[in-house]
């Protein structure tokens, strides 16, 4: 899909894979992506971030954002616009359904599961 395409890599990893899987297996694995692709679209990840800085620029860095520490949380705890979803059945007619999200500034993939 189309959406595909804007996931982040780690995000569109998860997706490839268990669309896959759910290709080839009969268990009724149903997975799709969620979000806002307009802003998926316009979403920048600001790459001086990730760039490699000198120990001296990160002691410099640390001492800003020691005394501005409140609203940079907001900023680490970022979620990307799109997730991926993933309903698997259980047994009894019960439905895990399994949330992929993405953390833009912490770079990790977080899960979530409730039962329907």
């Amino acid at each position: 899909t189309e959406m595909a395409a804007w996931l982040p890599p780690q995000l569109y990893n998860v997706y490839s894979q268990v669309t896959g899987y759910s290709e080839f297996s009969k268990a009724g694995t149903v997975v799709s992506i969620n979000g806002d692709l307009e802003r998926a679209k316009n979403l920048s990840v600001d790459t001086s971030d990730t760039e490699d800085i000198t120990p001296e620029q990160e002691t410099r860095q640390s001492k800003r954002r020691s005394a501005v520490h409140e609203p940079g949380k907001k900023k680490v705890f970022k979620t990307h616009p799109l997730t991926v979803e993933v309903i698997v059945p259980c047994d009894n007619g019960v439905h895990a359904k399994v949330l992929f999200t993405y953390l833009v500034k912490l770079r990790v993939v977080t899960v979530g599961i409730s039962l329907m």
